[in-house]
């Protein structure tokens, strides 16, 4: 089932920046965000606020959770205040929620956020790279393309 809410979630992200509503959207978000407050509720329930704290996955999902409860207000309740626009942009990261759903996946996301610090090594050799070759280009073929 929430695997379903999730998929249903992301096509909702996708057509919201398309520009395309409507009350049938409207009624499907509101359905998700049901049931991730209810999914969020038993597992508080469950494990105990302090443990469930205590797992980062379920950080990102209360983050999800908590922006995309933001439907529920009014537009111009919203609007007014500025930081809760920056946490409706927190619902990108409802794909996520299938780390918590998914254990392959899970592994997956664990294990890319472990190779991140040195990959920005590697992005930086790159750079540098293609830097260096940028420079070589420009000097020579400088004036050879004129139009």
């Amino acid at each position: 089932l929430m695997t379903v809410a999730v998929a249903l979630t992301t096509i909702k992200l996708i057509l919201e920046n398309l520009d395309i509503e409507g009350a049938t959207l409207t009624f499907i978000e509101l359905v998700c965000v049901f049931c991730f407050t209810v999914e969020l509720v038993m597992k508080v329930i469950s494990l105990g606020f302090r443990r469930y704290l205590s797992i980062v996955m379920n950080i990102v999902d209360l983050a999800c959770t908590g922006s995309n409860m933001l439907v529920l207000f009014p537009t111009a309740a919203v609007s007014s205040l500025s930081f809760l626009k920056v946490m409706r942009c927190l619902r990108i990261l409802q794909p996520l929620r299938s780390a918590l759903l998914l254990p392959q996946f899970h592994i997956l996301t664990v294990t890319f956020a472990r190779a991140f610090p040195a990959m920005g090594q590697v992005f930086t050799v790159v750079f540098f790279i293609m830097l260096i070759y940028g420079i070589v280009g420009v000097q020579l073929f400088c004036g050879v393309f004129r139009y």
